[in-house]
């Protein structure tokens, strides 16, 4: 089996015929973000996100934010079982979800 190696020049020709970046074994990611195979970009944090600020649905935004919270405390306390350094890196993205959940509860909460 041969393997062929891209060089710099080869992925700038590729760019230049086309507005796409190539990958191998993946979808094409378009210039524009979006994902060859469905039309959309984004990540699952866009949509999770989506109620907050684009709908400012805040009711339904602190339900979806509470559900990760709860998601992920319920990580925390399992990986602690596995891994006490793995439980330990995720304790900064919870105090941060929890801070978000309260700013989120308290934007809610003055704009009924």
């Amino acid at each position: 089996m041969r393997v062929r190696v891209q060089t710099n020049d080869d992925i700038a020709d590729q760019l230049s015929k086309s507005r796409s970046i190539p990958t191998s074994g993946h979808p094409t990611i378009l210039a524009d973000g979006t994902d060859s195979r469905s039309g959309m970009g984004g990540t699952v944090g866009d949509l999770t996100q989506a109620p907050f600020f684009a709908a400012r649905q805040y009711g339904l935004a602190l339900l979806d934010i509470l559900l990760l919270l709860a998601a992920l405390s319920t990580t925390v306390v399992l990986f602690q079982r596995l891994s006490l350094p793995a439980a330990l890196l995720l304790v900064p993205y919870l105090l941060w979800v929890a801070f978000a959940t309260a700013l989120n509860a308290s934007i809610w909460h003055l704009n009924p």
